[in-house]
């Protein structure tokens, strides 16, 4: 089986951002679409189709965070929007080129384009493969990427596979074997970070193959080691075969510039449970900024590092973003990044690419899991010597008093679907609280995470990060959730947020 190689230079141009567009998800698609065909049939501007790409995979990113968020138009916006996409590809009018390009850019935005694109992919697949294209032209064209840089090419490269059929995604990755351009191996090397672990197995032969074909890097065998921290126990082997494989044959270890640390700082958790954890970085004169987010129910999300950012940019974020934002140590984002990647670990995921990136900027050379359970993180903190004597209804009425709290509410189509059958605000209030108790674990584990970063931070919130622990300590326990002050206001607030959304 072969695929066009034209398909795949798609992925070749790295898109900048530009601002939201006016017309709905669903009508941006339909122009999208229409001008992907007028691309093939070269009656488009490339520069013109390159802004076309951006705007709709900024959209999509914008829609599906505020649908994640609770937003119902946004949901509904996004079914309609992908109903297009259903709808062109069981029409069977997309060329090759377009369906690669529609799934690199779902793959940027974490929208999975359906089934019926992955089908039409799989038929023009087929097609392709009996015109006997060669499968070397699409290793070509997947190694070399145009020169982009090795790391942004990984990422492209991935989000182009994430959503298409497990065989398409196995023969792109095979495709790629035994090449030795740094690109080739790069991409190589971020597919041992993939959840299939066939598509880990064929990743790791093809590094093994490169190594039979040209030297190792000694980076390469560096960040093999990293890797195999990041991924869950069932890729061991793999890695472990590619590390045996190429280690023998790496080069002498090259002296990399080395980062000096300026500071970091890490956000409370919002309601969904994500948290920003960041680090200044000083290069010379520039700075450089690490950038990690983790988040309570899934564990590693996302990682970057961003060159030539200014201290008063880095200062700026939190401003500019809405986040309370507190001093911590690198320790401690070691640690919150530890107990993420358990949680990763626990539900068979590993980390994305840019997480290899982001450690190694910050000297990290291995990461292991930390499996502490939440109660346990919160018994442990609560044997801290300098714990003040604490009620329940102190620790959540100091809690009321900040702002701390504020995003900390249910919200999503389940929860939703629970109250819009209740018309009085009382019943809603008791649904929501019934909700709460049945996410108790996740509450609790919030606590934790915030009390942790607390604790380290000192300031300025002081001792608050003991309020935290008693309130997550209740959270883990059985007592009833309705002598949980805090959860009695994020009752509340539920309800509030569902009728402002509602009506």
């Amino acid at each position: 089986m072969s695929i066009d190689p034209d398909m795949l230079q798609q992925l070749l141009s790295a898109l900048e951002g530009h601002g939201a567009q006016d017309a709905s998800l669903a009508e941006e698609i339909q122009t999208y679409i229409a001008g992907l065909v007028d691309d093939y049939a070269g009656e488009s501007d490339g520069q013109e189709a390159f802004v076309r790409a951006t705007d709709l995979q900024n959209l999509l990113t914008e829609i599906r965070i505020a649908a994640n968020g609770g937003d119902r138009d946004a949901r509904g916006e996004l079914e309609e929007g992908l109903a297009v996409v259903e709808a062109a590809a069981e029409a069977g009018d997309l060329p090759g080129h377009a369906i690669m390009t529609l799934f690199q850019i779902f793959g940027e935005a974490e929208v999975d384009p359906g089934d019926a694109l992955r089908t039409a992919l799989l038929v023009n697949v087929e097609a392709v493969s009996q015109s006997d294209v060669p499968v070397q032209r699409l290793s070509d064209a997947a190694a070399d990427l145009a020169g982009l840089d090795e790391d942004v090419a990984q990422t492209y490269f991935a989000a182009l596979i994430r959503y298409m059929p497990k065989s398409v995604r196995c023969d792109l990755v095979h495709a790629l074997s035994g090449r030795v351009e740094d690109t080739a191996r790069t991409i190589l090397l971020g597919c041992l970070l993939d959840p299939d672990p066939d598509l880990v197995r064929i990743a790791a032969e093809g590094l093994i193959a490169s190594a039979r074909n040209a030297p190792v890097p000694s980076r390469l065998v560096e960040r093999l080691v990293l890797i195999r921290g990041l991924v869950p126990a069932p890729m061991h082997p793999a890695v472990d075969a590619a590390i045996a494989a190429l280690r023998p044959k790496a080069s002498a270890p090259v002296a990399r510039e080395q980062l000096q640390l300026v500071k970091c700082t890490a956000s409370i958790c919002d309601g969904a449970g994500a948290q920003s954890l960041l680090a200044l970085m000083r290069r010379g004169k520039s700075h450089v900024m690490v950038s990690f987010m983790v988040k309570t129910h899934s564990g590693l999300a996302d990682a970057m590092v961003l060159n030539d950012f200014s201290k008063r940019e880095f200062d700026g974020i939190a401003k500019g973003m809405g986040l309370v934002i507190v001093p911590v140590s690198l320790a401690l984002i070691q640690r919150r990044l530890a107990i993420a990647l358990a949680v990763s670990h626990e539900k068979g995921a590993a980390a994305t690419f840019g997480f290899v990136h982001a450690l190694e900027a910050l000297g990290i050379a291995a990461l292991r899991p930390d499996s502490t359970e939440p109660e346990a993180l919160l018994d442990e903190l609560l044997e801290s010597p300098s714990l003040m004597p604490l009620t329940l209804a102190d620790a959540a009425s100091r809690l009321d008093d900040t702002e701390l709290t504020d995003t900390w509410f249910e919200a999503g189509p389940d929860c939703d679907e629970r109250l819009d059958r209740l018309r009085g605000a009382k019943q809603r209030h008791k649904a929501a609280l019934a909700y709460i108790e049945k996410r108790r674990a996740f509450w609790a584990s919030q606590c934790a995470s915030v009390a942790l970063v607390l604790r380290d931070s000192g300031k300025p919130f002081g001792p608050l990060w003991q309020d935290f622990a008693v309130v997550g300590k209740h959270f883990a326990g059985r007592e009833p959730i309705a002598d949980n002050p805090l959860a009695q206001a994020m009752a509340q607030r539920t309800v509030e947020a569902h009728d402002g959304r509602r009506y």
